[in-house]
């Protein structure tokens, strides 16, 4: 699916955590604002969002089901993106000039 920028978009974590299917992560609290969201720490010490349903939660960490980065999206107005999956208000999504990441559907408008 396409979607335009409606608003713009800053990346809040340059340094996002990041990890392979079966790497373990401490996890902390669980996101108010965009449910279905844990903060987890990798072993290198990066932080960052994960969605829930890509963890096998095992008390206060969680093992990756899959590879995952948290590398964000940024936007600004008018920008095309093809999104290729949503976790929880969130889209992973690819810009006209190849750059990936995850952005707020909050900003976003689907193009038909």
């Amino acid at each position: 699916m396409r979607y335009r920028a409606t608003k713009g978009w800053a990346v809040t974590y340059p340094d996002p955590i990041r990890g392979a299917a079966g790497d373990r992560l401490a996890l902390g609290r669980r996101d108010d604002e965009y449910p279905g969201w844990v903060w987890a720490t990798a072993a290198d010490g990066r932080a960052g969002w994960v969605p829930e349903s890509w963890l096998h939660v095992e008390g206060e960490s969680g093992v990756l089901l899959r590879d995952y980065t948290a590398a964000e999206l940024a936007l600004e107005i008018g920008d095309v993106v093809t999104g290729e999956l949503s976790e929880g208000g969130w889209l992973w999504a690819t810009a006209a000039d190849g750059r990936t990441g995850w952005t707020p559907l909050h900003c976003l408008t689907r193009r038909d």
